[in-house]
């Protein structure tokens, strides 16, 4: 237990910098898209999250994910469910 405190302690405060510059990272490349409307600020408490509203219908979304090999439990849920109504 004390050596995992000690892995997890070591280079916390570098860790977190370099986490917080991907966060930004990735907060000013989502502001320059019009279909992204960011609701995180920028001094915000939680380092690690991120809000953000996409102005693009869910299924849209979803099924580009899907190409890209992205599936979620909930998706499978969905496809199941409807795959079960048609048939």
């Amino acid at each position: 237990m004390g050596v995992a405190l000690k892995e997890a302690h070591d280079n916390f405060d570098e860790r977190i910098n370099k986490i917080s510059d991907r966060k930004y990272y990735l907060m000013d490349e989502l502001e320059r898209q019009e279909s992204a409307i960011l609701n995180t600020g920028r001094g915000e408490y939680l380092q690690l999250v991120i809000s953000v509203s996409l102005r693009i219908r869910a299924e849209v979304l979803l099924h580009a994910l899907r190409i890209e090999g992205y599936m979620f439990q909930a998706v499978r849920l969905v496809h199941q469910i409807i795959r079960h109504i048609v048939h």
